[in-house]
């Protein structure tokens, strides 16, 4: 059991240096001036990633019945 949360958080801790050093490299400044960009790019992301899961799960589901 604790071997797995060790797995676990050695993926967690894993992930925030990989992003620590991505926000290092890019640059504070650089992500607050394309804040805006950044926020509708994620929504446009977010808005696909939706859609396509709610398309695969109609297909997925048994149709109605009258």
């Amino acid at each position: 059991m604790a071997a797995r949360y060790g797995k676990g958080l050695m993926g967690c801790a894993a992930a925030l240096v990989i992003l620590a050093l991505l926000i290092h490299w890019i640059g504070i400044d650089t992500i607050a001036h394309y804040r805006a960009d950044l926020w509708f790019y994620l929504q446009a992301h977010l808005m696909l990633v939706l859609l396509s899961m709610g398309r695969r799960w109609s297909w997925a589901s048994p149709p109605a019945l009258p």
